[in-house]
């Protein structure tokens, strides 16, 4: 199965963590999410919906699942059934033609 995901934090090429990406996946571009901002709350990079902004970021292709379990794990994502205790949600939302996940900040954490 093919999956697609946005990333737009430490992730991004050229940023901390996306030596969790190397070799994992078979392409990136780059993206624009409409109607998201970033937003760093205690240090942590996270998406939040804002009327007319746009978010930049990067959209990946693989074919790789564990990867995506590895994603949530970093991400703090237990679930849509562990709403209370994710630190973001994973939604899916159309990017450039494609449905990708995207890691948004769950409402409970912090203040917008």
């Amino acid at each position: 199965m093919t999956y697609h995901f946005f990333v737009y934090g430490t992730l991004r090429r050229g940023h901390p963590k996306h030596s969790m990406l190397e070799g994992r996946y078979s392409s990136v571009t780059e993206a624009t999410v409409a109607g998201f901002t970033v937003k760093t709350v205690y240090g942590l990079p996270f998406a939040i919906p804002r009327p007319g902004a746009t978010l930049v970021g990067e959209l990946y292709t693989t074919d790789d699942e564990q990867l995506l379990i590895d994603l949530d794990g970093l991400e703090g994502y237990r679930g849509p059934d562990a709403y209370a205790s994710n630190l973001y949600n994973r939604e899916q939302i159309e990017i450039n033609g494609v449905k990708a996940y995207i890691y948004i900040k769950n409402d409970r954490f912090g203040e917008r």
